[in-house]
């Protein structure tokens, strides 16, 4: 019997995989020792700080975000805002999260496997998001296209606005997912400390 549409279309979804991968690093890491710590404590507690730094760049990015596109995606073409700076900053702030996140293990390849895989998996994403909003939007969209970046915010174009209408629903449900970032960051500690005191094994080390 082959498999619903519908399943295969979940296992290859972007959410599911990114729940994969997510828990791949952190199997990588509870068998990865971070050597930081004893070369250098003051590299160490930069990429740590560094790490925090750019989790709340992303949960203020993502709520600001949130705040204007809940409730009017592919309903109306959003372009104040973040929306005014970057095409996708929620995307963005995603970035900044994952890479940030990555940062908090205390180790720089963990941040490039995530940079990198970033790097070579949204872009399609992306490009597939555009590609509806330009069969929305028309002529519109090509305008907004023109003059905002893709994804890297183009600063000093800010538009705001005076009031904004959020959808709750969608807009709580993305703000619970935030919850799961700063979970994260405490998990890396939980195991950064099992692997210090010998409960994790040390099977190898990280820089």
């Amino acid at each position: 019997m082959r498999p619903k549409a519908g399943w295969i279309k979940f296992l290859t979804g972007r959410i599911f995989m990114t729940k994969v991968f997510v828990a791949l690093v952190f199997g990588f890491l509870l068998v990865a020792h971070e050597g930081w710590e004893e070369k250098s404590i003051l590299v160490a507690e930069a990429l740590y700080v560094l790490g925090v730094a750019l989790v709340a760049a992303c949960i203020v990015g993502r709520a600001w975000g949130l705040s204007y596109i809940s409730g009017s995606k592919n309903t109306k073409l959003i372009m104040t805002g973040p929306f005014s700076l970057s095409r996708n900053p929620l995307y963005f702030s995603n970035f900044l999260g994952a890479v940030g996140l990555a940062l908090c293990s205390g180790t720089i390849t963990v941040t490039l496997i995530v940079g990198i895989t970033f790097a070579l998996y949204y872009p399609r994403t992306i490009d597939g998001e555009e590609e509806k909003l330009k069969e929305l939007f028309g002529e519109e969209f090509e305008e907004y296209r023109s003059r905002v970046p893709r994804f890297f915010p183009k600063f000093g174009g800010l538009v705001e606005e005076e009031e904004v209408v959020i959808g709750m629903h969608s807009f709580s449900r993305g703000i619970r997912e935030l919850g799961a970032i700063v979970l994260g960051i405490g998990l890396m500690e939980v195991i950064h400390t099992l692997h210090t005191v010998g409960v994790l094994p040390n099977l190898f080390t990280i820089y």
